[in-house]
């Protein structure tokens, strides 16, 4: 079990339960390169590294990476405008409501620019950044509930390969698909966390953003979604 180093206050459990079951106004983000961004089908990116990149800058973080995970809030992320909602409405059902459920309903289509679920407030400590991560893809959002329950504890980030078979829908064939999407497991090293209020104010900042906030979203954000949906 890791040490806490945080002390963290939950927040919203129930919207939160909801999107993982199915600094400056922007932060830098932390990102899986797998084989579908932009960068590495180009050649100028490892593939399944982590990079934090910020503008036009991607610095390459390894195969895995150790970090603090410290707030969470939803996020349903449009990048054709781009436009990020970080506030959704569950009915009484606990389905979502408007322009956060429009964004999931289109997520589900082939190429749409559209994915959601939980975006964590991260602390790097090899680096001394404060960091956002997005586990946008259906796969991510299956691994999520490992990062929420580590919430102000240090974890390590790494890739691994999904293996996925389903019926062709032309020839009713088989057809077995490769990808590779992050996930957290217990960190064995030993790190320095933060100033205590340097995190508050952080993590004061993450959970309030603008309604609705406009988001910086890059190719490589866009098209890191699950191949096989």
């Amino acid at each position: 079990m890791s040490e806490q180093l945080i002390p963290i206050e939950q927040g919203n459990t129930d919207v939160m339960k909801k999107v993982m079951s199915s600094g400056s106004a922007f932060l830098p983000r932390l990102q899986f390169m797998s084989s579908s961004a932009k960068l590495c089908k180009g050649g100028k990116f490892p593939i399944n590294h982590f990079a934090i990149i910020q503008s036009e800058d991607a610095v390459d973080c390894g195969e895995t990476i150790d970090v603090i995970v410290l707030a969470s809030r939803p996020k349903a992320l449009d990048t054709n405008v781009p436009v990020a909602y970080h506030d959704p409405q569950l009915d009484d059902d606990g389905n979502f409501g408007g322009d956060f459920k429009d964004v999931v309903d289109r997520a589900s289509k082939k190429d749409s620019g559209c994915m959601w679920g939980p975006e964590f407030l991260m602390y790097v400590p090899s680096t001394e950044q404060y960091v956002t991560f997005f586990m946008g893809s259906i796969t991510a959002r299956g691994d999520a509930p490992f990062l929420q329950a580590h919430l102000g504890q240090a974890i390590t980030l790494e890739g691994r390969e999904i293996v996925h078979t389903k019926k062709d829908r032309v020839t009713g064939q088989q057809v077995t698909y490769e990808y590779w999407s992050p996930r957290g497991i217990e960190c064995e090293t030993v790190v320095t966390p933060p100033d205590l209020e340097a995190v508050r104010t952080e993590t004061t900042k993450f959970q309030n953003p603008p309604a609705p906030e406009s988001d910086v979203a890059s190719d490589d954000e866009a098209e890191a979604t699950d191949r096989v949906q």
